[in-house]
């Protein structure tokens, strides 16, 4: 049957009807990876009218190559006849002005935009791929105020990328609502790593900056520089940083440079460094800390004393890891009605086994005792004993739990080649060590009070522009000793690099003097200063006169 052209008419004009209808509630849309797709559509049905373009990041221009002493391009010469003929630089036509002097070439390291222009809105990505910017990596919003329904446009973009691995929000004015709706589309990206709010103080107090720090969080990098952080709030960061009960295992760097910690806010971030044996990287500068903040975490970073909540919580953990924590932990009345209950039940079960082989007769005995030894002859042609083969299983379980603490011994070792390497090296070696409870550490008890070896495990401190004087320049000498003295007695490396620039002590004072060469010797990242030889050797000094 064919159908009439009319009725694909009035169908069509339905259509037409349906989607102009205003009150017909619009399909959701499904995100699809591409931010310059789906952002612009998602801030349309969010009542958008201007929409902030999504563009790429621009990037330092790379360093011009090098010209060559004979004037070609890469030292390249012309060949005629067989022979080489030096090339011969371009001559360009120079412009001049009215006055006869020459005129300024346009520079190409950067493009002239109109101010207007370069202050607009905008969201800056990078892409792993130039050519294809399907493939996001990095998002960047910088100089424009995130409002809450911008914050769920975000929520519903961001987590459908999923090679983002950096997010960095810079002065966005974020307020208390706008954080906590960040907070929840960090826990939605899967892949991110690295993120940076910096220059968005919040108002009021109770910040909640522990937001970015969840239980379940995955980042290994934060930055939370100068946004008017207080020490309330910087006991919440402390608190989703280690707890008695808990520890975050994967932030290794935070920076937390330019606020208001002062030593009371520092205090918690110390005592958070206490139980955390992960975080290697840690940046206060400018948070107006004192001695005191110096010799509290110069006495973490090398040996401290347990104080009695901490003496508490040791005893639960070690009660509650150990495997016979039912039978030795139990008061000695309640374990000798166990043994007197387990003795009389064994003694029961042997009287009743006699009762019913004496019942069974001589005739019953003798067929099971034949089955038994042609069982026994099956399953044991060779005639070896049972008690060899519970051996051979015995030791060839111990042997296989003996080689795989060897190999978890061999992966906790640090690279020796990597001595000169990047931070990033150093990460990854420490990623790979096995992050083991403080208070299983082995202890020593001194003067009545129970000490255990300090944090091992902080590579990097930066505590420059504060108010520390020559006593906490000592508190660090003594650290920096007791640590150098437990290398390849103890895992973990210990301060690597120290920053303390620009306090209160004299750059010409002992204490500042002995602690500069120390920590050069560990610094991997240190070269030592060239001497007037070496100088006037280098060809580069030699051209030159």
């Amino acid at each position: 049957m064919v159908k009439k052209p009319t009725d694909k008419i009035h169908k069509d004009k339905n259509r037409e009807q349906n989607d102009d209808d205003p009150n017909k509630e619009p399909e959701p849309y499904i995100c699809t990876g591409n931010l310059e797709v789906d952002f612009p559509e998602v801030c349309r049905r969010a009542g958008y009218i201007e929409i902030p373009p999504v563009v790429l990041r621009t990037k330092p221009p790379g360093s011009p190559p090098a010209a060559d002493e004979k004037g070609g391009k890469g030292g390249q010469d012309r060949k005629r006849g067989g022979k080489t003929e030096p090339s011969q630089p371009m001559v360009t036509a120079v412009e001049l002005n009215k006055d006869g002097t020459p005129v300024d070439p346009v520079p190409k390291t950067y493009v002239l935009k109109d101010s207007y222009d370069y202050l607009l809105p905008r969201v800056q990505i990078e892409t792993e791929i130039e050519e294809k910017k399907t493939i996001i990596t990095c998002v960047s919003i910088r100089g424009w105020k995130i409002d809450t329904k911008m914050g769920e446009v975000l929520n519903q973009t961001l987590p459908a990328m999923n090679k983002l691995h950096t997010l960095s929000l810079w002065n966005v004015g974020l307020t208390k609502e706008t954080l906590t709706l960040m907070g929840s589309v960090l826990s939605q990206c899967e892949n991110l790593r690295n993120l940076s709010v910096e220059a968005s103080p919040l108002d009021g107090s109770n910040q909640p900056w522990s937001v970015l720090l969840p239980p379940d969080s995955l980042l290994t990098s934060l930055s939370l520089r100068n946004n008017q952080i207080d020490a309330t709030a910087a006991q919440s960061i402390a608190d989703a940083l280690a707890t008695p009960k808990r520890s975050n295992t994967h932030l290794q760097t935070l920076n937390l440079s330019y606020n208001y910690i002062g030593d009371a806010g520092f205090q918690h971030i110390v005592n958070a460094l206490r139980l955390n044996r992960s975080l290697l990287s840690l940046l206060v500068t400018a948070n107006g800390i004192t001695d005191s903040g110096a010799l509290s975490i110069a006495e973490v970073l090398s040996s401290f004393r347990l104080t009695r909540d901490e003496i508490v919580e040791r005893r639960i953990l070690q009660r509650d890891q150990s495997p016979d924590r039912h039978g030795r932990n139990t008061p000695p009345s309640r374990r000798g009605d166990k043994t007197d209950r387990s003795g009389s039940a064994s003694r029961t079960s042997s009287d009743k086994d006699k009762k019913d082989k004496s019942k069974g007769g001589q005739s019953g005995g003798k067929k099971l005792a034949g089955k038994d030894e042609k069982t026994k002859a099956k399953d044991d042609p060779k005639g070896k004993g049972a008690t060899k083969d519970d051996g051979k299983s015995k030791t060839a379980k111990a042997a296989a739990a003996a080689a795989e603490a060897k190999a978890a011994k061999a992966k906790g070792k640090p690279s020796k080649d990597k001595k000169g390497g990047s931070t990033q090296d150093l990460t990854d070696g420490a990623e790979v060590l096995e992050h083991t409870h403080p208070y299983n550490e082995p202890t020593e008890y001194k003067d009545g009070e129970i000490i255990i070896p300090g944090n091992r495990a902080l590579i990097y401190l930066n505590l420059s522009c504060n108010e520390i004087t020559e006593v906490g320049f000592d508190a660090f000498n003594k650290c920096v000793e007791y640590q150098t003295q437990l290398i390849g007695k103890a895992p973990g490396m210990g301060l690597m690099r120290l920053n303390l620039l620009r306090n209160l002590a004299s750059p010409t004072s002992q204490s500042y003097i002995r602690l500069q060469n120390t920590m050069t010797l560990r610094d991997p990242y240190y070269k030592s200063p060239k001497t007037p030889e070496e100088t006037d050797s280098h060809p580069t000094s030699a051209k030159a006169k």
